[in-house]
């Protein structure tokens, strides 16, 4: 496991929470009656309708264990922790057309113990993490035990998105530890009541949303990502097939201490978080990028809008859809104040749930790829304990890899330390590795600039590593090349057209002529050439508009021996007579339609 996974575990809760005392009434519903789906809920499940199974909702957890482990007490741990969370026994069923849940009463967790070989142990356990869930059919919580020898355990505790969340992943482990501790040594412990369940979030969220709030922030969403067109972010590597699947990858990168307090000082001057900082120096590398002066990236925030949350298994995180306008004149501290504003109100405005924005934004969604964004970035810098000491037993925990991505770049970053810890995921389908290599080293290198002199215009700031500038601007200049010194340039030409007649020689707008037909093409016009007296050092004047009939015209001349005059037929009709006096030319190639500026 590399060391980025394992400090991934230290941040597990969103860095953007909001919490606020606002009030929920707890109500005590019957396990088997139908409820409704919470907003986020609503908009997973029509996206698994979309995508079907897909491993990257899969909030996935891998537990290894070095001891004699009590696995009578880790079923009790988990069992507990599953009957004290409805979440964890949530199932979801389809009546009519509309997506509904129920909470199943689940008495206790069994975990069969499963041998495996060292060998096999890593294999399996990224094979059980990765196995996506089917909502609607599946149970949405599930553990698996494996045992490698008598001393030697690793177990693997995955949730459906729907059911939760990076918070809720910290909260199950937290749990699930201090009950194990407890049950192994023979005592009973009573963790605080819960006081409201995630069915009764559901229906106050609906209630609340329903009073005016949620068409109050829906007509600011309406306002700020009018006309948004999707981010041409950098050109695919790999040739557009939509729609693409879920497989992604992922890259590392680190941001030194020394750079982090630069930065932390920067966002103090401008009265704003690091997160801030951050995203206004992504939208700056995406503006390099991609040329586009409107950027739009999302983020994630926990929408644990009350404290009676804090201790809840669920699904609640919503995206944000921070929109910022750029353009290469403006200095970096403008963008920042810029990005400062334009979070500032999304968080006044984070309770209107992402699908629904979408919806109002784009009423005739049909695919995935009608996101409204393609990039996120999450900040997550809260500490989280990796490992467990339990008298004679060692437990360390990691987060597995899932292999598939939601969005075509997804930036998480963690604070540490030593400085940042970031991983950046891209959807495979489109990007190469090396890409995503080169982009995390210039978002990295834009940091830099930023920090060193952030009054700069943005437009100006140079993302190039030194060796890359040492290969843009000598290696790839360093363009010296032996040609043969006996033949001229229209007789290497025919030599090639031997070589590959039928291959593309010439692409213009969308059409394609291949070796073999522009040297056809260019011999009936030397041949005409001739008949007219062109000879060696004679000159032939060539006034046509880019495309084929230039090349033709000008390899046309040379075969015939003479010499091409080109004439731009946007030149003044007093300058293209000037220049066919001057030159004297023996005859004159041009277009019909062009034939008016000699008359």
């Amino acid at each position: 496991m590399t060391h980025n996974k394992k400090e991934r575990l230290r941040s597990l809760m969103a860095s953007t929470a909001v919490v606020t005392r606002v009030p929920l009434v707890a109500r005590r519903l019957r396990t088997s009656e139908l409820e409704p789906l919470s907003f986020a809920q609503q908009g997973l499940w029509f996206v698994s309708q979309l995508e079907g199974p897909n491993p990257a909702y899969n909030n996935s957890i891998i537990i290894r264990v070095s001891g004699a482990l009590d696995v009578e007490a880790l079923n009790r741990a988990v069992s507990h922790v599953v009957q004290r969370h409805d979440s964890l026994r949530t199932r979801f069923v389809e009546r009519g057309g509309v997506p509904s849940q129920f909470c199943e009463d689940i008495a206790e967790v069994r975990m069969d113990v499963q041998w495996v070989t060292s060998a096999e142990l890593d294999a399996v356990l990224l094979s059980e993490a990765r196995r996506p869930f089917e909502m609607g059919k599946d149970r949405l919580f599930r553990v698996r035990l494996y045992k490698e020898s008598s001393e030697r355990f690793a177990f693997v505790v995955s949730m459906h998105h729907s059911i939760s969340d990076a918070w809720s992943v910290g909260l199950f482990i937290r749990e699930m530890v201090s009950l194990y501790d407890a049950y192994s040594n023979g005592s009973d412990l009573s963790l605080n009541a819960l006081p409201v369940t995630y069915l009764d979030y559901v229906h106050w969220q609906r209630d609340w949303l329903d009073s005016g709030v949620l068409e109050r922030q829906l007509g600011y969403w309406r306002s700020q990502l009018k006309d948004l067109s999707p981010l041409a972010l950098i050109r695919p590597d790999l040739p557009l097939v939509r729609p693409h699947s879920t497989r992604g990858g992922a890259v590392e990168f680190a941001v030194p201490l020394q750079l982090l307090k630069h930065l932390k000082s920067l966002s103090n001057e401008h009265c704003c978080s690091l997160f801030v900082t951050l995203l206004a120096g992504l939208a700056v590398v995406l503006n390099h990028y991609s040329s586009r002066r409107d950027i739009a990236i999302g983020t994630g925030v926990s929408n644990r809008r009350s404290t009676e949350l804090e201790g809840l298994i669920g699904y609640f995180v919503n995206t944000l859809v921070l929109r910022l306008e750029l353009s290469p004149d403006m200095s970096f501290t403008s963008v920042l104040r810029a990005a400062r504003d334009v979070l500032t109100q999304a968080l006044e405005n984070q309770d209107a749930p992402y699908h629904r924005v979408v919806q109002e934004l784009r009423p005739q969604r049909r695919t995935v790829d009608s996101s409204l964004v393609q990039v996120m970035l999450v900040l997550q810098n809260v500490e989280y304990q990796q490992q467990f000491k339990l008298h004679s037993l060692m437990l360390e925990a990691e987060i597995p890899s899932t292999g598939a991505t939601k969005f075509d770049l997804s930036i998480y970053i963690q604070e540490l330390m030593e400085g940042l810890r970031g991983q950046l995921e891209y959807r495979s389908d489109i990007f190469e590795e090396t890409t995503i290599h080169r982009l995390a080293g210039h978002y990295v290198n834009a940091l830099h600039r930023i920090a060193e002199d952030p009054e700069s215009k943005i437009g100006r700031y140079d993302l190039l590593s030194a060796s890359e500038r040492h290969q843009v601007l000598y290696e790839w200049n360093e363009t010296r090349t032996e040609f043969a010194s006996d033949r001229c340039v229209h007789e290497l030409f025919e030599e090639q057209v031997g070589r590959s007649p039928e291959a593309t020689a010439v692409v213009f707008e969308g059409a394609e002529l291949s070796y073999g037909e522009l040297n056809r093409r260019a011999n009936r016009i030397a041949h005409y050439l001739r008949e007219l007296g062109v000879r060696p050092d004679a000159r032939v004047a060539i006034c046509v508009e880019r495309g084929f009939a230039m090349i033709v015209a000008l390899l046309g001349v040379l075969k015939a021996g003479g010499a091409y005059v080109p004439l731009d037929p946007a030149y003044p009709g007093e300058r293209l007579g000037f220049m066919l006096e001057d030159s004297a030319p023996v005859a004159l190639l041009t277009q019909t339609h062009l034939q008016p500026l000699f008359t």
